[in-house]
Formats: structure tokens, C-alpha cells, sequence
């Protein structure tokens, strides 16, 4: 049985921890990189909410709006560029989930963060876990959001649905996970999170 104080024990076992927790290091890096010209809009958050369903949590996804000019039509977690007024990737994620889904801010308990995730692009993007005491009413963006939906965490961590693709594109071999539920394809990024929360709480 998934509980709040399962997933607070495996994030304190694999020493992931809340955002206010973070040493000088952490702080430091934030620091650095935004000092960087070459790392701007490098830096990216999303939210990984959980919701409560019974014996389990429900996660939230997006499907991303077709008229984006990134990553359009793509499954994602709400979350985006850590901006200049952002005050950490905390602070990031709760914006861009406000922003894009409508979720109130102050209705998410952050529970902790998982390490930074380094992408293809030069991305670096920090998973931000958040619980909800129950499904929002969702606001929202026509321009970045089509539609959102759930998927059982006990599904998303079970290593049995985690399927490892192998393909030529372009002329190059590109090797990425995929997570499929029901007739929701998600991989890339979203799917190497999901991976990685999968390692911290199994």
C-alpha cells in the first residue's frame, strides 16, 4: 500500500529531500548556473502531483497543446523554465502548474525533490514532488494545455511497465523508455522521471 508516509521514508532513505532542506552546495549550483549566459533558459522544474486514491496515489499528466512550438502534443508533468523571479526550482514548479493547470499553490505540500534530470538538449530539469489533498478543478491554458489526466503511481513505479525502445531516426540509433497506459504514450523526459522516481521508491 502506497501512503504519505511510505513515500516520505524512501525520499529520506535515498536523501531526497524537501527544497527548504537543501545545503549551501545546491544553492551554490542554483547560483552558478543562472550566472552562466550560456545556461540561460537551461533550467527547467516540473510537479509531480500526487492525489490521493485509496490505497494509492494518482499522478497528473498533461497532454501538451499542438500549438506549442516545443515538445507539442507531447504527455508532460505541468512545469516549464525556472524564471528570473523564481526563487528556486520549487518555486518554478508551482508557477508553471498554476499557470498551465489551474492548481492553487498553496494546496500543494511539497514532499521533496528528486535529482536534477540532464536531458538530450542540455536541459536540466528538477522533479518536484507535490501532494494535493484531492482532484482540483482544473484551469486550464488553451495554449499550452490540451487536456490532463491520471495515472496510478503503483502503475508508473512498477518496473514491469517500463519498456526500453530502440530506433534509427535520421540515420542515428536513439535508444528512450516508454510508459504506456490505456492510449496514453509517455516517454522521453517524462518517462526517464518516472524511471527515476521508480528507483527511489521501490
Amino acid at each position: 500500500m502506497l501512503t504519505k508516509s511510505f513515500i516520505m521514508e524512501r525520499l529520506a532513505k535515498n536523501r531526497i529531500t524537501n527544497i527548504k532542506c537543501q545545503d549551501s552546495n545546491e544553492k551554490h549550483f542554483l547560483n552558478n548556473f543562472r550566472k552562466n549566459q550560456s545556461n540561460i533558459n537551461k533550467l527547467a522544474a516540473v510537479l509531480i502531483t500526487l492525489i490521493p486514491n485509496g490505497n494509492d496515489f494518482n499522478v497528473l499528466f498533461t497532454k501538451r497543446s499542438d500549438k506549442l512550438r516545443v515538445h507539442s502534443g507531447q504527455i508532460s508533468f505541468p512545469g516549464g523554465v525556472v524564471e528570473e523571479d523564481d526563487s528556486d526550482e520549487v518555486s518554478a514548479a508551482l508557477r508553471e502548474a498554476n499557470e498551465e493547470v489551474g492548481i492553487d499553490p498553496v494546496s500543494v505540500n511539497v514532499l521533496g525533490i528528486l535529482d536534477l534530470y540532464l536531458t538530450g538538449t542540455g536541459y536540466k530539469v528538477r522533479p518536484v514532488i507535490g501532494l494535493i489533498k484531492s482532484e482540483p478543478e482544473y484551469k486550464l491554458s488553451s495554449e499550452e494545455v490540451d487536456y490532463v489526466f491520471n495515472v496510478p503511481l503503483s502503475f508508473l513505479i512498477d518496473n514491469k511497465n517500463h519498456q526500453k525502445i530502440k530506433n534509427i531516426t535520421h540515420g542515428k540509433k536513439r535508444t528512450f523508455y516508454l510508459v504506456e497506459y490505456n492510449d496514453y504514450y509517455i516517454w522521453g523526459v517524462t518517462a526517464g522521471i518516472i524511471l527515476k522516481l521508480s528507483e527511489v521508491l521501490n
